[in-house]
């Protein structure tokens, strides 16, 4: 345990889950979930954004031509507002258990303002963690090397030092090839059991 200075943890699907709060507005604009979110991945659009490249006005419009459907005006940007994350019960205690026993704690996310100012619970994070790395702050998206060293600086630690949890395989992978400590997890559930065969604490 002694041989790591920081935890570092992705939010959505780590330690936030998203809601059906936008499911009205996606029925007005006929358009299901799962074709909103279509090569999100690989979206162009979605890297800049995320980046903070470009404008929530400026996304909606290169968004929406890249689904080629017949949209109402802003609906991009409307579902991504309407659209709530909430955390994941449990969370609280594991950042309390964790921040008690002297771990830096701090977060690495693929995000945007939209997205960010939408989750429900996000004071928690205000609490306890030291940084929150956020893609469309810091002008980088995972899994870009830049976003990995541009975390090392900050915090002044080496990789190794870093316990690193994300869902995202290829953003794990990026920070394995970086030397992080990076641990796959399919949600908070995993997320928890794991902390507590890599500690070999009890954490929730």
């Amino acid at each position: 345990m002694d041989n790591y200075k920081c935890i570092l943890f992705d939010i959505d699907g780590v330690l936030a889950k998203a809601t059906n709060s936008a499911d009205e507005i996606l029925k007005e604009n006929n358009i299901t979930i799962e074709e909103f979110f279509k090569n999100w991945d690989s979206s162009k659009a979605v890297s800049d954004f995320e980046a903070g490249n470009i404008t929530p006005a400026e996304f909606s419009e290169v968004r929406g031509n890249e689904l080629d459907m017949d949209l109402k005006p802003n609906a991009v940007m409307n579902i991504l507002m309407a659209r709530k994350s909430v955390l994941y019960d449990g969370v609280e205690q594991l950042l309390d258990n964790l921040y008690k026993r002297n771990f830096v704690l701090a977060c690495l996310s693929n995000t945007n303002v939209l997205h960010w100012n939408n989750i429900e619970g996000e004071e928690i994070f205000e609490r306890y963690f030291y940084m929150k790395f956020l893609s469309y702050e810091m002008g980088f998206i995972k899994p870009q090397k830049e976003i990995y060293q541009a975390v090392l600086k900050t915090l002044q630690c080496k990789a190794h030092e870093i316990l690193y949890f994300d869902d995202s395989k290829k953003n794990i992978d990026a920070a394995l090839n970086l030397s992080f400590n990076a641990v796959h997890v399919k949600d908070f559930y995993d997320l928890a059991e794991k902390i507590d065969k890599v500690l070999s604490v009890k954490i929730i």
